[in-house]
Order: C-alpha cells, then sequence, then structure tokens
C-alpha cells in the first residue's frame, strides 16, 4: 500500500510539473503571437509622417537667408526633336541568314496509292523557321 502511495504522490508531483511547464510553453506562445502582431502592424500598418513645424523649418534656411533683391536668373527652353530608329520587318532581318531546306521523300513503293490511283503527289509543304542562337565562347 505504501509503494502505491508513493507513485500516486509521484503522479500528482509529475502532474503539477507539467502543468507549470504547460502554462510557461502557452505564456511564450502568447508572448511571440504579440510580437507577430506588432510586426505585422508595424510593417503593413497605415503610416503617418507628422513632423513638426520647427524640424521642416531646417529645410528652408536659404529662403531666410537669401536677398530677395537679387533677381532671379532666366532659364531658356532647349526642345530637340529625337530621330526614331526605322521599324525593320523581321523579313528583313532574316534574309541574310543561312537557310537550310530538308525535304523528306517517300520511296518509291511507299508514293503508290493503296487503293491503285497510281502515284501519289505532293498536296502540301510545310515551312518552318527557326534562328539557332549559339552562345559566345571565350578563349
Amino acid at each position: 500500500m505504501a509503494s502505491q502511495m508513493i507513485s500516486y504522490q509521484e503522479h500528482i508531483e509529475e502532474v503539477n510539473t507539467l502543468k507549470l511547464q504547460l502554462a510557461q510553453v502557452e505564456a511564450e506562445l502568447n508572448w511571440y503571437r504579440e510580437q507577430f502582431k506588432l510586426l505585422q502592424r508595424q510593417k503593413y500598418s497605415a503610416k503617418s509622417e507628422k513632423v513638426p513645424k520647427e524640424q521642416l523649418s531646417l529645410f528652408n534656411e536659404a529662403e531666410f537667408e537669401s536677398d530677395e533683391s537679387v533677381e532671379e536668373p532666366t532659364y531658356e527652353e532647349i526642345t530637340y526633336q529625337r530621330k526614331k530608329g526605322k521599324r525593320r520587318s523581321q523579313e528583313e532581318l532574316i534574309k541574310n541568314l543561312p537557310v537550310e531546306v530538308i525535304e523528306y521523300t517517300l520511296e518509291e513503293e511507299e508514293r503508290l496509292c493503296p487503293k491503285g490511283h497510281g502515284p501519289m503527289r505532293v498536296i502540301g509543304k510545310e515551312v518552318t523557321r527557326e534562328i539557332a542562337v549559339i552562345p559566345a565562347k571565350t578563349y
């Protein structure tokens, strides 16, 4: 009976210890949640840039110390027309590039119609243009 009593006491102590640890972990979790909310608020909330008038007057020092009797300089306006580059079509850009023609021909027996109507002829031609880019090489 004494051994059961000791084990019961140990269980009670263990439960109390676990409750204390749980409370500490919950408190830490709440602290981290508050820190997260605070950072989110600082990062994404509306900003106000209210500045005291005394601080703004620091930037007007040149106006306060300037001599109003001195005439302001005059500026002349300079305008020019920019030449627009000639837009070249894709045909103009690729006309000097080398062209490789690949033709696929069927064997003589494959060119005959399977239903006995004689030799088949070309009814279409497919043109594909590809530009191969060769990267620069360093020596």
